[in-house]
């Protein structure tokens, strides 16, 4: 992982089994504290429920 200095940015590379690479930039801002908001959680949220197979499928 490499961090550039003058923007607070991160770059992370992950190399895949087949060959191919994904990059990731991370910005980062440490002077200012996280808020609930920039936690991309909320009380408020609830999960989707999840719904049980039914088990039966048809052909149409």
């Amino acid at each position: 992982m490499t961090e550039i200095e003058d923007t607070g940015m991160r770059k992370r590379q992950i190399a895949l089994k087949d060959g191919r690479y994904m990059i990731f930039y991370t910005f980062e801002d440490d002077s200012r504290s996280p808020t609930d908001e920039d936690s991309g959680t909320s009380g408020s949220r609830s999960a989707p429920e999840a719904k049980a197979p039914s088990g039966r499928q048809r052909d149409v």
